[in-house]
């Protein structure tokens, strides 16, 4: 997912670098990934689409608690990709003798 989701992270950073590095130096900033992400994700967290994206996620959350959620809404297409990642995630994490192969967990 990182493979696909950071490439149009850093482009949208790009796009908005004056507005997230305000008091920072661009050319030193980049090679701190955190504090780069950090920064992008404190200035998305003031765009009216993340506001909007969270109290629909509430309402979603809210409609699916109490049966009012419609299944007709959704992009069946990006329903029924879900539903293979999901599979596919799944299959890759509970690989049968995979913990066996694991090292010893730090304490």
């Amino acid at each position: 997912m990182s493979r696909v989701v950071l490439p149009i992270a850093f482009l949208w950073i790009n796009e908005h670098k004056d507005q997230i590095c305000k008091n920072e130096d661009w050319d030193k900033l980049p090679d701190d990934v955190n504090r780069v992400v950090s920064a992008a994700f404190d200035l998305a967290k003031e765009q009216h689409y993340y506001k909007e994206g969270r109290i629909a996620f509430f309402e979603f959350q809210q409609g699916l608690r109490d049966g009012t959620f419609k299944v007709d809404d959704i992009n069946r297409s990006w329903v029924e990709i879900s539903k293979i990642l999901r599979a596919k995630i799944r299959e890759q994490f509970h690989i049968p003798g995979r913990a066996d192969k694991a090292g010893p967990m730090a304490a």
